[in-house]
């Protein structure tokens, strides 16, 4: 397929000045590559969230290809933020999403997710919590996507360890997840807001970083 159009498109938005110059040459054409290269260029650009739009736009009758290729490199936290950002938009990538997230690797005994935020979620300090606070965001916006679909991503004994976290948005989070979980109802989801010392949604701002900012997650409510 000719991207040349696509290419077009892509280069003339201001947000390529942030791009490595060796992976603009390889996508204007002044570097001369094969097309293995260009297609894997444009997929590592795509799942960095501050180009995954731009490049579902850009390059959408490619896209599917570019999210294929994200198992060959991405870490399980890109893979998650990647999926839980585009599948709002491209839900037919679903089937991606479910067997690179929730098949355990070569010598793995659970999904590299649970393993990933398990281990994180051993550590207290708010410095981790960012950490786990990324993978609990992803988290929660694929269960909102579909909950059946995504439950094995779950562990609820890693959740009530978190909800105990000294980070506020990881406590929050964490209620957030397990009320979608168990299917619990708004009354039983204030009450463990409550008891886990994050208070009243509408009266307390939650605020942590997201993606470089300061911002207030109760906007997930």
């Amino acid at each position: 397929m000719d991207c040349s159009k696509f290419d077009q498109r892509f280069l003339s938005s201001p947000l390529i000045s942030s791009l490595p110059p060796d992976a603009i040459s390889i996508i204007s054409g002044s570097a001369r590559v094969d097309n293995g290269l260009y297609l894997d260029t444009l997929s590592r650009i795509a799942v960095n969230p501050n180009f995954t739009s731009l490049i579902l736009t850009c390059y959408e009758p490619i896209f599917t290809d570019l999210v294929a290729r994200w198992r060959g490199f991405a870490t399980v936290e890109q893979l998650a933020a990647g999926f839980a950002r585009v599948l709002p938009v491209v839900p037919f990538l679903a089937d991606f999403a479910e067997e690179f997230l929730l098949r355990s690797g070569p010598g793995e005994t659970a999904p590299g997710f649970l393993t990933r935020i398990e281990r994180l979620s051993e550590l207290s300090t708010v410095g981790h919590g960012e950490k786990s606070l990324d993978m609990l965001l992803s988290l929660h916006r694929l269960l909102c996507f579909r909950r059946e679909a995504f439950l094995g991503l779950v562990n609820a004994d890693v959740l009530f360890g978190l909800m105990k976290h000294e980070y506020l948005p990881v406590r929050y989070l964490s209620v957030r997840i397990l009320s979608i979980y168990l299917k619990a109802a708004d009354r039983a989801q204030e009450a463990m807001f409550s008891r886990f010392g994050v208070g009243g949604t509408a009266k307390e701002k939650v605020l942590g970083l997201w993606e470089g900012r300061e911002v207030d997650y109760g906007f997930l409510m």
